[in-house]
């Protein structure tokens, strides 16, 4: 007998095909015919709509974004100076402070 590195029971050598002793004088069952696949079959694997599109219309949503970001360039809309652009600084500021302590 060989003992299990998952437990401390004995167990026997077993037959990887059919889960029983290999030398307990059992054969193994004839392999069935393979039957024709229909539809239902794979009902299980079919998504819905929505796990399409949804990321679908995030990366067109990103690229236009990337897009227009790339032609207003040179507009600086969005400095220091500006509310926005200061608040975002200190929002930004805030969320790396608290990110140090994180292990």
């Amino acid at each position: 007998m060989i003992y299990s590195t998952i437990s401390r029971s004995p167990v026997e050598r077993l037959d990887v095909r059919r889960g029983c002793a290999a030398n307990d004088g059992r054969t193994a069952a004839a392999p069935s015919r393979a039957r024709a696949r229909t539809r239902s079959d794979f009902t299980q694997y079919r998504t819905r709509w929505s796990a399409n599109v949804v990321p679908l219309a995030f990366g067109i949503a990103a690229a236009v974004t990337l897009w227009i970001g790339w032609l207003k360039r040179e507009d600086s809309g969005l400095t220091p100076q500006s509310g926005a652009g200061y608040w975002l600084g200190i929002v930004g500021s805030s969320l790396m402070v608290l990110l140090l302590p994180y292990p």
